[in-house]
């Protein structure tokens, strides 16, 4: 996974997925809900 991958743009199904990238981005506050 990369930023790119990560933008808001495409949050509709990476939320499925929110805590996984959370853990890659050391628990990003975006995507570590």
């Amino acid at each position: 996974m990369t930023a790119m991958d990560t933008m808001p743009n495409d949050i509709s199904w990476e939320a499925d997925s929110s805590m996984s990238i959370g853990t890659y981005f050391g628990g990003d506050i975006r995507y570590g809900l």
